[in-house]
């Protein structure tokens, strides 16, 4: 049977204001995933009765590395911790699981390598990542950890996304699996963008689904 997984990564901050809604969320529509949340420094014990949870401590030489390595953190859980056979979907905290998927659709999603992409300037974005087959996981972890983690800049995780995007043939993910901001198609999953997170008009359709 297929094993189907979403994977999320956060600091405590994120995991307390947005990661354990889109968690709650995903578990009441679609309880067969299995979820998977990976905290770094922690600063208090986190416990989710549907989620497995695992947390580091790590100090950073910089701000810009921090931020980089918390954009970064989940597609290194997504190859280190996943058998080669299992289907992992990663999404960024600040998103929230609107309704169910089917059968058809979850087949779909991973029939190729589907990623969000900007719906005006056409670029990679890696607030969704269907992970069809674990060589393109591994390979976008090596490439993340190319350099040593102080030298990580702010988006590096898309940086190296776009590296990719060629030799794994990145195909833009459908429509009806996520949307960013408004909610017009309908789909699985809503998320913000930058400022969106603070502006009523976006954050007001995003706790409609709370």
């Amino acid at each position: 049977m297929q094993v189907y997984n979403l994977v999320v990564g956060v600091d405590q901050k994120y995991f307390d204001k947005w990661a354990r809604t889109l968690l709650w969320s995903v578990y009441r529509y679609n309880p067969q995933l299995n979820l998977h949340c990976h905290i770094v420094n922690p600063t208090k014990t986190n416990k989710m009765s549907n989620v497995d949870i695992t947390e580091e401590h790590i100090l950073f030489e910089s701000e810009t590395s921090k931020i980089s390595y918390l954009q970064s953190v989940r597609f290194l859980i997504a190859a280190d911790k996943f058998s080669t056979n299992e289907k992992i979907i990663t999404v960024d905290a600040d998103t929230v699981c609107t309704r169910s998927y089917t059968q058809d659709e979850i087949n779909l999603l991973f029939s190729k390598n589907h990623i969000l992409q900007h719906y005006k300037d056409q670029r990679w974005l890696a607030g969704l990542i269907a992970f069809s087959n674990d060589q393109f996981r591994q390979d976008y972890a090596k490439e993340i950890r190319s350099k040593e983690i102080k030298h990580w800049e702010w988006g590096r995780d898309q940086n190296v996304l776009a590296k990719l995007s060629e030799q794994y043939n990145f195909v833009p993910a459908p429509r009806d699996w996520i949307s960013i901001g408004k909610n017009g198609a309908e789909s699985v999953f809503l998320t913000l963008k930058g400022n969106q997170k603070n502006k009523d008009r976006y954050l007001d359709i995003y706790k409609g689904y709370l």
